[in-house]
C-alpha cells in the first residue's frame, strides 16, 4: 500500500502557479482551468483548418510532380490542382435572413416590451422572441408567428413544449400549418 507521503505533490500545470489543481481538470487550478480550456478549443480549431491547408499543400505537390513526370515523358499536358474553398460557418442565405432579423427583432421589442407568456416566475419584461412554428424553412422573420417573452417564460416553453402547445404558446411542428390571412 502507498503512503500519502510517498505520493509526489504537484503544483498547477500553468507556468509559475503556486496553486493547487482542481481534481479532474487535467492538473490546472481553478484560476487556470478556463484559459486551458479556451486554448484547447483554439488548438481543436487549428488542426481543423492545418488538416485543410495541409491537403491542399498535397494537391499541389501532387500537381507539381505529374507536371514534371509528364514533361520527363515530353508531354505538355498539365493537371491543375483542386482547391477546396473552406466551408463558411453561416450560409449566405440565412446570413441575409439574420440581417433582416435583426431589426425586425428590435423593432417588435420596441412596440411590445412585455412577456405575453405570464408564466409562474415571469420578469414582465420581454427580452426574447419565442417563434411559435420554429425558425427552419424562412419562418426565421414570420413576425405572425412571434410572441414577446421573458428569458424565464422563454425557458419555460422551449424545456416543457407540450404544456406550451396546450397554452397556445407554441404550434406543433408535426401538423400541417393553417393559414391565417387575417394575423
Amino acid at each position: 500500500m502507498i503512503k500519502r507521503s510517498q505520493i509526489k505533490k504537484r503544483r498547477c500545470k500553468h507556468e509559475g502557479c503556486p496553486n493547487w489543481p482542481i481534481l479532474g481538470f487535467d492538473g490546472y487550478c481553478n484560476d487556470h482551468v478556463s484559459e486551458e480550456l479556451k486554448e484547447k478549443k483554439k488548438t481543436k480549431g487549428q488542426i481543423a483548418r492545418n488538416k485543410a491547408q495541409q491537403k491542399a499543400k498535397t494537391s499541389l505537390a501532387l500537381h507539381r510532380v505529374q507536371n514534371w513526370q509528364n514533361r520527363l515523358n515530353g508531354q505538355k499536358t498539365t493537371i491543375k490542382p483542386k482547391i477546396q474553398k473552406p466551408i463558411p460557418k453561416v450560409a449566405k442565405k440565412r446570413l441575409a435572413e439574420l440581417k433582416i432579423y435583426k431589426v425586425l427583432r428590435a423593432e417588435f421589442l420596441k412596440d411590445r416590451p412585455l412577456c405575453e407568456a405570464k408564466l409562474e416566475g415571469c420578469r414582465k419584461k420581454a427580452t426574447d422572441i419565442h417563434h411559435k412554428r420554429g425558425r427552419e424553412n424562412g419562418l426565421l422573420n414570420e413576425v405572425q408567428w412571434w410572441l414577446p417573452v421573458c428569458r424565464n417564460c422563454h425557458s419555460e416553453i422551449t424545456t416543457n413544449s407540450r404544456m406550451a402547445i396546450e397554452n397556445g404558446l407554441s404550434i406543433s411542428r408535426l401538423s400541417k400549418p393553417e393559414l391565417n390571412l387575417n394575423a
